[in-house]
């Protein structure tokens, strides 16, 4: 298979749980609420807060977890030339020195010695803080032909400063996700990806889109036979059967998100974006990693590094 879309902007085709949940409070009371609806306007999941292809310009405040992961597009060059930073990836705060996002981010070329963080504000690079990149941990099972254990960790030289609430997102356990993420559940993800597949350049402006949950079988389904890249039981699938929205290049390792009335920031990130056939395209569903298997490897890394 093709695979025309993984995420990220390079690419065309110890630690107690305590202190991974949120700095804020009832963030999610203070958005307004919208349906997840289906594109010919009928109502399809949950209800969430929002409504990146198909989506709409976010407030950066709402998602105060989102970060961008740049590339140095002048790394190696002669010594004393300026850098230039571009977009490549998302990813979330977990800790105030430790970034979740997604291991394909990482492959060939890129490192902890030609990437930064950048965080702070809708326009990716505008304002905000930089922050260096000490080490990138991926997973070690990552697999860049089938996408299994799509996910990687990235500690910071120095913890970020004075962060507001709510900016460390809180990481989905299996029994939130068995309550919280059931087949329907209206769910969102945001980035500064291309919105569509014929754009070249990526969205200036943060972006949001609201995404239902697709079970397994019906994604393994509309992949089937499409190609290498497998739906693996540690995916989640989300995404309308028509297409028409969806996270697409540039929002790699950004976070999908759910809303979860019994955290005080009232979301839960359940998965990372991965990869997907084209974008917002018909049968073919955004494919993320899910984040609770994995929160033992998140744990065990950290609490070590």
């Amino acid at each position: 298979m093709h695979i025309s879309r993984l995420r990220d902007g390079l690419f065309v085709f110890g630690l107690t749980l305590g202190l991974i949940l949120p700095l804020g409070s009832s963030l999610a009371q203070q958005r307004p609420t919208f349906s997840c609806t289906l594109p010919d306007g009928s109502a399809g999941g949950r209800a969430a807060y929002s409504r990146i292809v198909g989506g709409t310009n976010a407030d950066w405040h709402e998602w105060p977890w989102q970060i961008a992961i740049q590339f140095d597009n002048r790394h190696g060059l002669a010594a004393g030339q300026p850098r230039d930073f571009i977009h490549m990836c998302g990813g979330s705060i977990i800790h105030p020195q430790w970034i979740l996002t997604a291991a394909h981010c990482y492959q060939e070329g890129t490192g902890a010695d030609n990437t930064r963080i950048w965080y702070g504000g809708n326009r990716v690079g505008a304002g905000g803080q930089a922050y260096d990149i000490a080490e990138v941990f991926t997973h070690p099972s990552f697999n860049l032909h089938t996408m299994a254990d799509d996910l990687a960790l990235i500690r910071l030289v120095q913890p970020m400063q004075n962060l507001p609430r709510g900016a460390i997102v809180q990481l989905q356990t299996t029994a939130q996700e068995r309550v919280f993420t059931p087949t329907g559940t209206c769910s969102v993800v945001t980035g500064w990806g291309r919105l569509g597949m014929e754009e070249q350049d990526i969205s200036a402006l943060l972006q949001q889109v609201d995404l239902p949950v697709v079970d397994l079988q019906t994604c393994r389904r509309a992949y089937q036979g499409r190609g290498e890249a497998e739906i693996h039981d540690n995916n989640i699938c989300a995404g309308y059967t028509q297409g028409t929205r969806d996270s697409c290049q540039g929002d790699s390792g950004g976070p999908l998100v759910v809303p979860d009335p019994n955290v005080p920031a009232g979301w839960t990130q359940t998965g990372i974006v991965s990869w997907g056939i084209g974008c917002a395209e018909a049968d073919s569903y955004g494919v993320y990693t899910r984040v609770a298997p994995y929160i033992g490897w998140i744990q065990a890394t950290v609490s070590s590094n």
